[in-house]
């Protein structure tokens, strides 16, 4: 999956790992995903247009926080729920 993100553009291999090298270099001996494979939808065929993980700024957040979205399609924001707040320790 990493060699995928990184041939679309989506990661950059220029980024050093712990390896001492670079994320390109690491992943140059990768094999690239099979084109008839269905585990992992390609970016031009993707289940969802967006993922569901959002980070929130500004007037909803105090800092910049972190919001994952529900699998269920009946969650209404309307409703009340209680939210967990994780602080910088």
């Amino acid at each position: 999956v990493m060699r995928y993100l990184l041939d679309e553009g989506m990661i950059d291999g220029d980024q050093m790992t712990v390896t001492g090298k670079t994320l390109g270099e690491n992943l140059s001996e990768v094999p690239r995903l099979l084109k008839d494979q269905d585990v992992v939808s390609s970016l031009d065929s993707a289940v969802k247009s967006r993922g569901h993980i959002s980070i929130l700024r500004g007037n909803l957040a105090q800092a910049d926080q972190l919001a994952k979205s529900l699998a269920n399609k009946d969650y209404s924001l309307q409703d009340q729920h209680e939210c967990l707040t994780l602080k910088k320790i």
